[in-house]
């Protein structure tokens, strides 16, 4: 994932170290954990284009190294695959002077989505799905050749106007995918299997888990950046990460604005926001022709959020080893049966108390049985307490 920088200039001594042949770096414009993006002036042509520039630092080992070389030449090689106008497009790759892999996209002038929201507010509906239909139609280009992008939101989606109509490009696959049906068989999986990556506000739930990621895993996120289109904040908010990982693992539905709940569209992206995968359409052409055939001009005035709006935080891409496969929120559930006998009551002997003793204990069983049925998992029992886990 890229950000903005918010010192733009290049400098010249810098310029000095190393030189990317062929290109004249002019100013950063973006950067991420282990990339810089420069605005350069190709030599041959005199055109703007945009580098991206592999950044290794010394305080990772050589493995750390090979993985995040392989991750840019995959990325490389996937973007040379895509050719979409709705996708930034690969012109070159090579290395720098100094040995620092590199490779050229077209330069797309313009803002970010989350920029253009941020500056402008929500969007019309007719805005938000001409946007989104484009973001919409490049999904389908990259999912009919079984690649995934698994980290779409509004900062890797620019918007340029070189007409009346703003025009759409899908930025960064750089933690893309092949699903498993289209890899090759000498394909190396670099996402290791307890780590999941992604940015939290918008990575469905199996992504957070550290599930392989499919094509319903970028629809999910459309659903969620569609809505943020109208509402002008994202959807899955917290006031920490622990909590937007929270409000995605749990079962409680996205929530859609009152004021299109009844319009086809909700229905559109309730398809494309269902927690489990295999609830969720996996279909990105259907969906599009779904959402061209709907009219949109009669959703009216503003749409407002029923969502808590928090301080922005970091929406950095996150590559998460501490992801478990089978990571799920859980509900814990504490069992007490009390069996009080009456001490005023002097025929209560001794030997009844034995017996309500044995009756407790077959009663903590029978919830024991009850809770195993629905699925739950027994942590553990103490006197007249019973912990489950489901």
């Amino acid at each position: 994932m890229l950000t903005e920088c918010t010192s733009s200039t290049f400098s010249e001594a810098h310029s000095k170290d190393w030189l990317v042949p062929g290109y004249e770096l002019v100013e950063v414009i973006g950067e991420g954990g282990f990339s810089l993006v420069y605005r350069a002036q190709q030599h041959s042509t005199g055109q703007d284009v945009a580098i991206k520039i592999l950044q290794l630092s010394k305080a990772h080992n050589h493995l750390h190294h090979e993985r995040s070389i392989e991750r840019f030449e995959r990325e490389i090689r996937l973007c040379a695959g895509l050719q979409h106008p709705n996708i930034v497009k690969l012109l070159d790759k090579g290395e720098t002077t100094d040995k620092r892999l590199f490779a050229v996209f077209e330069y797309v002038p313009g803002q970010t989505l989350r920029e253009y929201i941020k500056n402008t507010g929500a969007m019309t509906a007719p805005e938000a799905g001409h946007v989104m239909a484009q973001v919409l139609d490049a999904l389908i280009c990259a999912h009919k050749q079984g690649i995934v992008h698994r980290d779409l939101k509004p900062q890797n989606i620019m918007l340029t106007t070189s007409g009346v109509n703003a025009q759409v490009k899908i930025l960064d696959f750089g933690i893309g995918t092949i699903v498993p049906q289209f890899r090759p068989a000498d394909f190396l999986t670099l996402t290791q299997s307890q780590e999941s990556c992604g940015t939290p506000s918008y990575s469905a739930p199996e992504q957070l888990r550290g599930e392989p990621a499919t094509v319903q895993t970028d629809l999910y996120a459309w659903g969620l950046v569609y809505l943020e289109c109208l509402i002008a904040v994202p959807v899955m908010q917290g006031v920490s990460a622990a909590e937007i990982y929270h409000r995605q693992l749990s079962a409680q539905e996205v929530p859609i604005p009152a004021a299109i709940i009844n319009h086809p569209l909700a229905s559109i992206l309730r398809r494309v926001l269902k927690k489990k995968p295999d609830e969720r359409c996996s279909d990105a052409q259907s969906l599009w022709r779904a959402l061209r055939g709907i009219n949109l001009a009669d959703i009216v005035g503003a749409v407002h959020s029923s969502c808590e709006q928090y301080p922005s935080g970091n929406e950095a891409t996150l590559m998460n080893n501490g992801a478990f496969k089978e990571k799920r929120q859980i509900t814990v559930l504490c069992v007490s049966v009390s069996v009080v006998p009456d001490f005023n009551d002097a025929m209560v002997k001794s030997s009844d108390i034995e017996v309500l003793e044995i009756l407790q204990q077959d009663q903590l069983n029978q919830c024991r049985d009850i809770a195993s049925r629905f699925g739950g998992k027994i942590a553990g029992c103490l006197a007249d307490r019973m912990l489950v886990y489901f």
